[in-house]
């Protein structure tokens, strides 16, 4: 299914989409124009989504330090594909992880992909 995926040859799918981006809520890979691999691109812009708009909130997203100002940046940006709704969420997975009695560090990390992020840290208890 790679190059079926990554080249866009599809004109609809149903497919299971981790949108996780980890703590910085920047998803220009997956909806800049720019990140668009049918058009040579870096990115899971796989719908090849383009929106003018849309990709100069992300940049102003990714150059905005103050929080507040992030925020706002966000929000409209939110309010943007919901509007076009180039693509439709119609679940979230959910991801459940267990860990055995006396594993010490371990630490659940909901802005991850995997609850390893911190596996240097563990160690059996004795």
């Amino acid at each position: 299914m790679g190059d079926f995926w990554f080249k866009s040859e599809f004109e609809s799918t149903l497919v299971a989409v981790n949108f996780m981006t980890g703590s910085d809520p920047d998803v220009s890979y997956r909806f800049n124009s720019q990140a668009t691999p049918r058009k040579g691109g870096s990115g899971s812009n796989v719908s090849q989504y383009a929106d003018p708009k849309v990709d100069e909130l992300l940049l102003k997203g990714q150059t905005t330090i103050n929080h507040d100002e992030r925020k706002a940046v966000y929000l409209e940006l939110q309010e943007l594909l919901r509007e076009d709704l180039h693509i439709l969420p119609l679940y979230q997975m959910a991801r459940i992880e267990g860990y055995k009695k006396g594993l010490m560090g371990y630490k659940n990390n909901v802005n991850v992909l995997s609850n390893s992020w911190n596996a240097g840290t563990w160690y059996w208890a004795s």
